[in-house]
């Protein structure tokens, strides 16, 4: 069970070394990402948050120069980009 625990604590630290290093699949120059707490007061329904978010999104994009945009519930970080 030991030898079990050691070879795979040995491949998890393997991969969060190589981490940094893997190409994402797409180009995160140029990439905006920003965190957003919904007031739950306000939005208590769950199934208004996901709108609340789409709305956002459309709102505050509509004057900017910018491409494309859309609301995610978890992106990579930065260190995970390999930036």
């Amino acid at each position: 069970m030991a030898v079990l625990l050691l070879m795979g604590s040995r491949l998890m630290i393997r991969t969060f070394v190589a981490l940094p290093h893997i190409d994402p699949g797409f180009r995160a120059e140029d990439v905006l990402t920003m965190e957003i707490a919904v007031a739950r007061g306000r939005y208590p329904d769950v199934a208004s948050v996901p709108l609340f978010y789409e709305e956002l999104c459309i709102a505050s994009t509509r004057y900017l120069p910018v491409r494309s945009a859309s609301p995610a519930s978890r992106v990579p970080r930065a260190t995970e980009m390999g930036d």
